[in-house]
């Protein structure tokens, strides 16, 4: 807590455990990305119909931005002017890597429009 325009709050996501302030919030059964982000939703009770649908770094943006919303909200500091910053280690390296596989991919000239979606 840095005051009234500072940090309120953080979380984390990193191998399998979701941290807000410092605090386990839940423990994934596998450190794998897809059973973190798919057991992050249902711990948390989110019902979002296009979740699933999601590339890897959405979906991680999405959890985080909701861990750190709904800790607002039950804290009652929720307000419009509520601003999100969004940090990771490896930037969008899996987006990278999907664009790298279709350039490689044999007859394939141009990389693949999807994964810029």
């Amino acid at each position: 807590m840095m005051g009234e325009h500072g940090i309120q709050s953080w979380c984390s996501i990193s191998e399998g455990r979701v941290m807000l302030n410092g605090q386990l919030l839940h423990e994934a059964p596998s450190p794998d990305f897809r059973e973190v982000m798919r057991s992050t939703y249902k711990a948390l009770g989110i019902e979002h119909a296009k979740f699933h649908k999601m590339d890897p770094l959405s979906k991680l943006a999405f959890l985080t931005a909701e861990v750190i919303l709904g800790e607002a909200k039950r804290a009652g500091s929720f307000s419009e002017k509520t601003a999100l910053v969004f940090a990771n280690h490896s930037s969008c390296i899996d987006s990278d890597r999907k664009y790298q596989q279709s350039l490689d991919d044999p007859g394939n000239e141009w990389p693949s429009p999807a994964v810029f979606v």
